[in-house]
């Protein structure tokens, strides 16, 4: 069996390979539908790509610079592609200021493989997605009652999404669990993975939280999301 094939969404983070394999997995899930990893070697700085997006990767403890983010952008402009940078430490001021202005989404994820966005352009990424994600795939019946991207429970999901992150008071690690299983249920759906081992707390927790959400649908995730938001 091809491991790196095997596709596992919240795949737990211990070499640079698995960022990337994570990386993938988040892509393939939030409309990148044709995301592959670059052959291991020398791959000018694109990580990942698909035939509408390249993504670079960096698992360094170091926040990731302006020049990271130009050579990105190298890369993703001559093939009209949208540019994603992932980073385990973040960014500096200077790379998210030329970032926002060159267009490119700036993602930030942890050992535990959940990604959060950086900067303005990524939580607009997760909201086009959200929408598009409900949006009838055909001229058929109902197509006519589709939601633009400022209406409904998609915009207001991104919303809280951003909340959550300029929140000065630690909500605790009960409400925290709920935030996590509720944003996973609501963008990829019913858990996947093997139950992380006893030895890893963290890991295990957030699985058996998001478990419990078997077969909740994205849409009642979102609401549910909100409402915790809303109340923090």
């Amino acid at each position: 069996m091809d491991i790196e094939a095997d596709s596992q969404v919240g795949r737990i983070i211990r070499t640079p390979r698995d960022a990337e394999l994570a990386t993938r997995d988040w892509m393939l899930s939030h409309g990148f539908a044709d995301a592959v990893c670059t052959p291991k070697g020398k791959d000018a700085g694109v990580d990942v790509q698909s035939s509408s997006a390249v993504a670079q990767v960096k698992a360094q403890v170091k926040p990731v610079g302006r020049p990271k983010i130009q050579e990105l952008y190298g890369v993703a402009a001559p093939l009209n592609k949208k540019p994603l940078f992932f980073a385990l430490a973040g960014y500096s001021p200077e790379a998210v200021k030329w970032a926002d202005h060159a267009g490119v989404c700036l993602f930030k994820f942890d050992y535990a493989g959940d990604v959060v966005p950086s900067n303005q352009l990524a939580t607009q990424l997760l909201r086009d997605h959200a929408v598009s994600s409900r949006r009838p795939t055909s001229d058929g019946p109902g197509a006519e009652f589709t939601n633009t991207p400022s209406d409904g429970p998609g915009a207001e999901f991104a919303s809280a999404l951003e909340k959550v992150k300029t929140l000065t008071t630690d909500p605790g690690n009960d409400i925290k669990l709920k935030l996590y299983a509720l944003y996973k249920q609501a963008t990829v759906g019913d858990v996947a993975g093997k139950k992380p081992g006893f030895t890893d707390f963290v890991g295990r927790a957030k699985h058996e939280a998001w478990s419990t959400l078997k077969g909740l649908t994205s849409e009642d995730a979102k609401s549910q999301y909100i409402s915790v938001v809303s109340g923090l």
